[in-house]
């Protein structure tokens, strides 16, 4: 990683608010025996209003289908021409 996009990173996280999710709470979600105990925080993580950004599409597609907050990365590549 450049030093460049590491103090961006760095600056993102001193400004930010980390946040917890216990994987007993996350295992409680419907799709935590499809797609695992990280994709099962993240969607409880949504659950309280934090906004999905994935390139993952099942997951994404689960967000979707609970009404959650997200949006698939490779939509946002396709909308810019210096990825294409």
């Amino acid at each position: 990683m450049s030093s460049r996009y590491g103090e961006m990173l760095r600056a993102l996280f001193a400004s930010s608010e980390e946040q917890f999710a216990a994987t007993v709470y996350a295992a409680g979600r419907a799709e935590y025996a499809r797609l695992g105990v990280t994709d099962a925080v993240l969607l409880r993580m949504a659950e309280t209003g934090a906004y999905l950004l994935t390139a993952d599409l099942e997951l994404y597609l689960a967000a979707l289908a609970g009404g959650l907050p997200a949006e698939n990365f490779a939509h946002l590549q396709a909308l810019r021409a210096d990825y294409q």
